[in-house]
């Protein structure tokens, strides 16, 4: 009685353990993403890709961007918030997103207008996937008005922060996907450890499921020795939904997105499923 009456009371949903405890997934055609993440995409939560600039990260979450068009009929709407102001519709079509129909690019102003309006866009309960690119690029109010006045970082970080945990709860409920976007810097002073950080302050990392660093390892040439993608690494290095450290290699054509055909070969031959003798298989 007293649960039934709290749900009502504070608008809550008070599910059973079992029930509150379900990852609930998308299975990307990628199974060495489908790998990493532990079983797939997690829904209703906020996933952090952090690297430095042209690793992939942006294309990454474009093939993310997608898939959610491609799997989630329900909620199939995608929000792009361009803080970066560098979003290329040509190359976001060869990837395969559906520019015309459920997809969104918001640039708003400042760091603050753009997290109010993201909680709008989750709680309408239609928005399958929102990416935010890309937090080194967000600025709070205050930055923004005052942008030669002296050290800003940390009011932008507090924002960021706050923003954060202000979504969690609307992402969860409406099983609406967060990526944040980060671009690594050089740590400066640092005399043990990594010598590059993440941008906009230790929340992002804090309050996500699901992180990964997204390095670039090589480029993918095509018959014309025209640069027609990359080869890329996704390290996992925090994950609440599954094992983590996993690592994900990744073929990821300008034109078409991941090759999810390569994979499943590779995965085979790893398996001994299937053995190679030059250009054929056999099992």
């Amino acid at each position: 009685n007293l649960v039934d009456s709290l749900q009502k009371t504070y608008k809550v949903n008070i599910p059973s353990a079992r029930e509150a405890g379900v990852v609930e997934r998308l299975i990307l055609d990628s199974p060495g993403l489908n790998y990493a993440f532990g079983g797939g995409m997690p829904l209703g939560r906020m996933l952090f890709f952090q690297g430095p600039e042209s690793g992939g990260k942006t294309t990454l979450a474009t093939y993310l961007a997608m898939q959610t068009q491609q799997k989630r009929p329900d909620k199939r709407a995608v929000v792009f918030l361009d803080y970066e102001y560098t979003f290329d519709a040509e190359h976001a079509e060869e990837m395969g997103l559906d520019l015309d129909n459920d997809f969104y690019v918001v640039r708003p102003l400042n760091g603050e207008d753009g997290f109010n309006i993201m909680k709008e866009f989750a709680n309408s309960g239609e928005v399958g996937l929102i990416i935010v690119d890309s937090i080194s690029a967000l600025a709070s109010k205050a930055a923004c008005e005052d942008a030669f006045g002296g050290y800003s970082g940390g009011k932008t970080a507090a924002v960021i922060a706050d923003g954060i945990r202000m979504m969690l709860p609307y992402l969860y409920n409406n099983k609406c996907t967060m990526i944040m976007l980060s671009q690594e810097r050089v740590n400066i002073g640092a005399t043990y450890g990594a010598e590059f950080k993440a941008t906009g302050g230790r929340a992002p990392s804090f309050y996500s499921t699901w992180s990964a660093r997204i390095t670039r390892t090589d480029y993918i040439t095509g018959d014309n020795k025209e640069l027609a993608g990359i080869e890329m690494r996704v390290r996992n290095t925090k994950n609440k939904v599954g094992i983590a450290k996993r690592d994900a290699n990744l073929k990821l054509y300008f034109k078409g997105g991941i090759d999810s055909e390569g994979e499943y070969i590779d995965y085979l031959k790893v398996l001994g499923l299937i053995t190679q003798k030059g250009s054929y298989y056999s099992n």
